[in-house]
């Protein structure tokens, strides 16, 4: 598949403590790379856009995250009800963004 078809992929996994509603945040790290520049057709200083896949007790969520408006650091994604044991997110191309760099998630207990 060629960029931006969703067929590039990571993911985080967690060992969830306990049962409850966690809150879901992902790291934004805005570090502009020669190789990240998009077609020349489009605002090259754009970061495009992050697709999240949260896998959790009630199913699954879809979620982006518009790098351009998000704000460096930690950013709220969402809350969501996990069994404990494992959990999953994962990150895909699916979105604008050219190239995946995903630096962390996390997972914390309301």
């Amino acid at each position: 598949g060629g960029v931006g078809d969703g067929d590039l992929k990571a993911a985080w996994n967690a060992d969830i403590p306990e049962n409850g509603y966690y809150d879901i945040y992902c790291y934004v790290s805005k570090i502009r790379t020669p190789w990240g520049r998009r077609r020349r057709d489009r605002d090259e200083h754009s970061f495009g856009s992050y697709q999240y896949i949260i896998y959790h007790d009630d199913g699954v969520e879809e979620t982006g995250i518009d790098l351009d408006n998000a704000s460096e650091g930690w950013n709220f994604m969402g809350s969501y009800y996990f069994s404990a044991g494992k959990a999953k997110i994962e990150i895909t191309n699916k979105g604008e963004g050219r190239f995946i760099i995903a630096d962390a998630v996390k997972w914390v207990p309301q």
